[in-house]
């Protein structure tokens, strides 16, 4: 009696798919061939892109009459380097972007303004897209102390205003290939952008 056991690839049936048996070697590779073409052509149509962002910044002061404190008067804008490594990809994408304020009175997060731009970055070079300008104003808290002068004596007299206005807070930027986002990145953990 041979109690060799059949190997895996001879056995009559060792695997079946609804009604379907697969029982031959050839078909087995077939099946092997298709799901590696398959996952390779996912990988192809996938740039592999690094993405940097630098932030172009100014800000201007401005005194508050009677006040220690300053208005502020902030310009923001993004320039967002995009790196593709691959050997043979032409990596067409989507660069969607955001400039956060948060209202100086509550801290309340506030979208400033944000957009979407197109790049088409050739293999193993950098292309920059740039965000549009954005200008965010805002007034700390503050105390403003009037002097007057009463039948010759000084009088001092002083009143708290509210902070108004914003102050900038950070970005976020999300690059998709077609509808797959391939990176992202931004200032706070927080920051992210919707699909």
């Amino acid at each position: 009696m041979n109690n060799t056991p059949t190997p895996l690839c001879q056995s009559a049936t060792f695997w079946r798919s609804g009604s379907t048996f697969l029982t031959s070697p050839r078909t087995w590779f077939a099946v092997f061939a298709f799901t590696t073409s398959c996952g390779a052509l996912l990988a192809e149509s996938t740039p592999h892109v690094t993405v940097k962002v630098a932030v172009d910044s100014s800000n201007d002061y401005k005194n508050i009459a009677g006040s220690a404190e300053k208005s502020k008067k902030q310009t923001r804008q993004l320039n967002i380097s995009l790196g593709n490594n691959d050997k043979d990809v032409t990596a067409n994408l989507t660069v969607k972007w955001a400039i956060y304020s948060h209202t100086m009175k509550d801290h309340k997060l506030v979208t400033a303004k944000a957009g979407t731009s197109t790049a088409k970055v050739e293999s193993f070079k950098t292309v920059t897209v740039s965000s549009a300008k954005v200008t965010i104003e805002g007034t700390p808290e503050h105390t403003v102390v009037t002097k007057k002068s009463n039948r010759g004596k000084p009088q001092v007299s002083s009143k708290r205003n509210p902070a108004t206005g914003e102050d900038y807070y950070g970005y976020a930027v999300a690059v998709y290939s077609g509808s797959t986002l391939i990176e992202e990145t931004a200032s706070h953990p927080s920051l992210k952008l919707d699909k």
